[in-house]
C-alpha cells in the first residue's frame, strides 16, 4: 500500500511539472498582445509657425493730455462718439491767460498810439524838443522797444491758448474718457484716447531670437480668445526696428498684423500664428509622437489586423505637430501606433487601449 501511495504522489508531481512546462511554452509561443495607443494618418495642409499672444489695436490712435493743469470747463463727448481731426475735444479754464492776453493787446495799442503822437508832434512842432533832435529819437527808440516787448507778450499768451484746448489730430472714435467737466486735469496725464476703428491691426511682441524668421507680407493666422474656432487670416504689415525690454530681461520686437476681416473689437486678445512654411495642398501626415528615428531612417508602426508592421517612411515638411509622409506606403486612415516604445516588434500582436 505504501508503495502504491508513493507512486501516485510521483505521478501527480510529474503531471504538475509537465503542465507548468506546457503553460510556459504556450506563453512563449502565444504571448499576450501588447497594449498600445493608436492614431491615424490624416490628409491635411501642414503649417510650421511661430505662435505669439497679442491684442487688437488701432493703426491710428492718440492719447490726449493737457500741457497745463486746470479745471475742465468743456468735454461734451462720451465714449463711442466720433471725433474729427483738429476738433476741440476738451478745454480747461483759461481765464487768467485770457486776461493777460487782453492786457498785452491793450498795452500794444496804447504804446503804438503814443509813438504816433510823438511823431506827429515832432513834425508839427519840432521846437518842443528844445532844439534837440536827440531827445526825439531817444523817446522814439524807447517806445519802439516797448511795443516790441508788448507784442511778444501778445504772442506768448496767444500760444498759451493751445495749452487749454485739447485737439484731436486724427479722425476716429473716443474710446476712453477719464475726466469730466468740473474735475481738475493734471498736466501730461492722459484724460482721453481717440482711435480709428476702421483701421485695426493685431499686435504681438516677437522674441529677438525669432525675429529674423519674420518678413513683411508673411501669412498669419489669428485666433481670438472670444472665438477659438474661428481662424482669421492676415499678413505681417509692420516690424519695429527697435527692440524693447519686456521687463524680464528679454528683448522683443513689436510686429503688427493686418487682418483680412472686419468686425473686430479694440483690445480683443488672442494668438497669432506666423506661417514660416506650409504645404500647397493637403498631404498625408502623422503626429511627431508616432515616428521613430534611427539615424537617417524613420519608421512608424502600422496596425493591420491587430498585428504590427514596422514601416520605413520618408519625411517631408516638418509642421508644428506633424510630419508629412512623402512615401507611398502610408495612406490616409491607416492606423498608427502613438508613442511607440522599445518593446514593439514587427509582427507582434497588439491591443488598442
Amino acid at each position: 500500500m505504501k508503495n502504491i501511495f508513493k507512486n501516485k504522489k510521483i505521478v501527480v508531481a510529474a503531471v504538475i511539472i509537465l503542465l507548468t512546462v506546457l503553460f510556459i511554452l504556450y506563453k512563449k509561443l502565444n504571448p499576450a498582445p501588447l497594449e498600445v495607443k493608436q492614431t491615424q494618418a490624416t490628409s491635411q495642409k501642414l503649417f510650421r509657425t511661430l505662435t505669439y499672444s497679442g491684442e487688437v489695436i488701432s493703426k491710428y490712435e492718440q492719447t490726449l493730455s493737457f500741457p497745463a493743469s486746470g479745471k475742465v470747463t468743456f468735454f461734451d463727448k462720451t465714449e463711442g462718439n466720433t471725433v474729427e481731426q483738429d476738433e476741440v475735444v476738451a478745454r480747461i479754464d483759461s481765464y487768467t491767460n485770457y486776461a493777460s492776453y487782453q492786457q498785452s493787446i491793450n498795452t500794444v495799442t496804447k504804446l503804438q498810439s503814443d509813438l504816433a503822437e510823438l511823431k506827429r508832434n515832432f513834425e508839427i512842432n519840432p521846437e518842443s524838443f528844445n532844439d534837440s533832435i536827440e531827445v526825439y529819437y531817444l523817446q522814439k527808440e524807447q517806445l519802439e522797444e516797448q511795443i516790441k516787448n508788448a507784442q511778444l507778450d501778445v504772442q506768448k499768451y496767444s500760444l498759451n491758448f493751445s495749452n487749454y484746448n485739447l485737439n484731436s489730430t486724427i479722425n476716429g472714435t473716443l474710446v476712453e474718457k477719464n475726466i469730466e467737466v468740473g474735475e481738475t486735469a493734471t498736466a501730461a496725464i492722459a484724460v482721453a484716447k481717440v482711435a480709428d476703428l476702421n483701421n485695426l491691426l493685431f499686435k504681438v511682441n516677437v522674441d529677438a531670437e525669432d525675429i529674423k524668421k519674420v518678413k513683411i507680407s508673411q501669412k498669419v493666422i489669428v485666433i481670438l480668445d472670444s472665438e477659438p474656432d474661428r481662424e482669421i487670416e492676415g499678413h505681417v504689415e509692420e516690424i519695429a526696428e527697435i527692440a524693447k525690454d519686456d521687463g524680464l530681461g528679454n528683448k522683443t520686437i513689436e510686429v503688427k498684423i493686418k487682418l483680412n476681416e472686419n468686425g473686430l473689437l479694440l483690445g480683443e486678445e488672442g494668438d497669432a500664428k506666423i506661417v514660416l512654411e506650409e504645404t500647397t495642398t493637403q498631404v498625408v501626415s502623422v503626429p511627431f509622437d508616432s515616428v521613430v528615428k534611427d539615424g537617417e531612417k524613420a519608421y512608424v508602426y502600422k496596425i493591420v489586423n491587430k498585428i504590427l508592421e514596422k514601416t520605413e517612411v520618408k519625411l517631408g515638411t516638418e509642421a508644428d505637430l506633424d510630419y508629412e509622409i512623402t512615401s507611398n506606403n502610408i495612406k490616409q486612415g491607416d492606423n498608427i501606433v502613438l508613442n511607440p516604445n522599445t518593446e514593439l516588434k514587427n509582427g507582434k500582436k497588439v491591443v488598442v487601449k
